[in-house]
C-alpha cells in the first residue's frame, strides 16, 4: 500500500509541474491526469479488496 501511494503522490507532483509550465489542457497534463486516475482507481480498488477480506 505504501509503494502505491508513494506513486499516487509522485504522479501527483508531476501533473502540477506539467500544468505550471504546459497549462492544463496540455496533453503532457491530460495524460499525466489519466495516469494519475489509473492509479487512484488500483488504489482504491485495493483498498475495498482488503476491507473485504478483514471483515
Amino acid at each position: 500500500m505504501v509503494a502505491i501511494l508513494a506513486s499516487i503522490e509522485h504522479l501527483r507532483q508531476e501533473m502540477h509541474e506539467l500544468v505550471e509550465v504546459y497549462g492544463i489542457g496540455s496533453p503532457q497534463a491530460l495524460i499525466a491526469s489519466q495516469q494519475l486516475d489509473a492509479k487512484l482507481n488500483a488504489y482504491y480498488t485495493l483498498q475495498r479488496n482488503v476491507e473485504k477480506i478483514a471483515s
